[in-house]
């Protein structure tokens, strides 16, 4: 849904749109909020500015930029945008936390939302996002970006911080959904390998672990096609060389290509000698030959 705003109060709208999602769908609702100067003229002026210069930017389409700066600056536009105003960030969180408790939690997605949090809060929510992989160092990382886009945009209409934040939002809903895609196949596959692998034996092979395991039990097929272990242990690349097979082999291949890595005999000089070898009268003349 987009700019609901404008249909009523949002206690008794939102909930009516809760209503009309299907069983398991997803709701998606990307709305304007007030930054704090809706009513002022000077603030809708500046935004039709900055917008008709963005689409100029991304286009090059100075047409589409003047139909653009036309419609927001047009008398009917601002009276209607006057007596329209939406709600604050703040409000309009509030609201949709109220009527959808499954969004309650909070969001930062602007840099100002960031730069309240502070660094100790910012690294214990990176520290549980990331399972403890990450946090001061990455949390510091995200302040700095911050602080320099407040320094360099500010509130700038022509930033979409909100917009760009509903892109990620998206993103993030994606990721979950591919990592509950992958929890259904893990569960099918630890079930196919108790059946395949009953000692889990595969598993117990060094460098494999949870998913190669049952990888190479399903891509080895018969166990008696191998004539010994070292042979399965070189079809699944278990096998490690002792470092004189290695020099050996590298020797070898440098015997038999000149040109190689390691070779002080170039092709060319071969060339050279073999041109040297050959007699004085090359190249042979013939009493025919044009000019004789």
């Amino acid at each position: 849904m987009h700019t609901l705003h404008p249909v009523g109060d949002p206690a008794v709208v939102l909930p009516h749109v809760r209503s009309l999602v299907a069983p398991g769908g997803t709701l998606v609702v990307a709305d304007i909020v007030d930054p704090g100067r809706w009513t002022s003229q000077d603030f809708h002026v500046n935004r039709a500015l900055a917008e008709a210069r963005m689409i100029y930017d991304r286009t090059s389409g100075a047409v589409d930029a003047a139909d653009l700066l036309r419609l927001l600056l047009h008398p009917q536009w601002l009276e209607m945008a006057a007596a329209d105003t939406p709600l604050t960030a703040k409000a309009s969180t509030s609201s949709t936390a109220a009527s959808y408790p499954a969004c309650s939690s909070p969001t930062y997605s602007t840099p100002d939302a960031l730069l309240r949090l502070g660094k100790t809060s910012l690294t214990r929510l990176i520290a549980t996002a990331s399972n403890n992989h990450l946090g001061a160092e990455r949390a510091g990382q995200w302040l700095a970006a911050a602080g320099e886009v407040v320094a360099l945009y500010g509130d700038h209409p022509a930033v979409a911080y909100l917009d760009l934040a509903a892109e990620l939002a998206t993103e993030v809903q994606l990721l979950r959904a591919v990592q509950a895609e992958l929890a259904a196949h893990a569960e099918a596959r630890e079930q196919a390998y108790r059946y395949a692998d009953l000692g889990a034996l595969a598993r117990s092979l060094p460098g494999l672990a949870e998913v190669g395991g049952p990888a190479l039990v399903a891509c080895m097929g018969p166990a008696a096609r191998f004539g010994s272990g070292p042979a399965f242990r070189c079809y699944t690349g278990l096998a490690s060389l002792p470092r004189t097979t290695l020099i050996r082999a590298a020797d070898t291949a440098r015997k038999q290509d000149p040109n190689s890595p390691g070779s002080t005999t170039p092709r060319w000089s071969n060339a050279a000698k073999t041109t040297s070898a050959r007699p004085a009268s090359w190249p042979p003349t013939w009493p025919n030959a044009p000019g004789r």
